[in-house]
């Protein structure tokens, strides 16, 4: 199975099967193509450094996007003591909003954007198209992630963190209403409704619902040519590792 990471700088594909010779790093340089192919970490930090040209949002930012989220929940708790009361509600509602601050602080980063400057955010969100469109086509063997393939191919994707961030923030809502509701449907039937949940949750990851991609259309966009060949040729050379 093949995986991928995005910047504004370029794309890492990599083999999940291996552990050597796993990956290749497809990028521009000059408004040529570049192909290096070698271990994944190594070739994600040799991207990271490359990246760092582009400027991020101040750390500034994440610091009041963590502390507003942290006083929601908390906020939110104590409302639910307020007017709900009673240890299962209060505990319920403290669960869902402990396991909930980096998944929700992980969307709203993805939302507001990676990058400082619109350009780079949007080359960006080319690149991590064009990844996802070629591990779609990978993965399905019917087709090969060749140029030709990528039109009509949907740039969102059911293995992107946006997917699971959501995914976890849903988990945790329905995880701490149904502890909420221990007393009146009985511990029994909460892990019942726990297990159902998990389970529905896990077929989502294998073909996730619309609402569940909807976050992940802010980090992803419609490739251009110049990155709709990039990734083809990188999935290609990966494939012959």
């Amino acid at each position: 199975m093949f995986g991928g990471h995005s910047s504004a700088v370029g794309i890492v594909f990599y083999d999940t099967s291996k552990k050597n010779e796993n990956a290749v790093f497809c990028r521009y340089e000059r408004n040529e193509p570049v192909f290096k192919t070698g271990e994944k970490d190594e070739l994600l930090e040799e991207m990271k450094k490359l990246d760092k040209v582009f400027p991020r949002n101040p750390t500034g930012f994440y610091l009041k996007a963590f502390g507003l989220i942290l006083l929601c929940f908390s906020l939110f708790v104590a409302a639910v003591w307020k007017f709900i009361g009673g240890f299962f509600p209060v505990f319920g509602a403290f669960v869902f909003s402990v396991a909930s601050v980096f998944p929700v602080l992980i969307l709203t980063v993805t939302v507001k954007g990676l990058y400082l400057k619109k350009d780079d955010f949007e080359q960006f969100r080319r690149f991590h198209g064009a990844e996802h469109i070629a591990l779609t086509l990978n993965s399905d063997e019917s087709k090969t992630p060749s140029p030709k393939n990528f039109p009509g191919i949907s740039p969102l994707y059911g293995e992107c963190g946006t997917v699971y961030a959501f995914s976890a923030i849903v988990f945790f809502a329905l995880f701490g209403i149904f502890f909420g509701l221990i007393p009146k449907i009985g511990f029994f039937f909460f892990l019942l409704a726990v297990l159902l949940t998990t389970i529905l949750l896990f077929f989502n990851f294998l073909k996730p619902l619309k609402p569940f991609l909807f976050f992940e259309s802010f980090v992803v966009k419609e490739p251009s040519e110049k990155e709709i060949l990039l990734a083809a040729k990188g999935i290609e050379i990966l494939s012959t590792l």
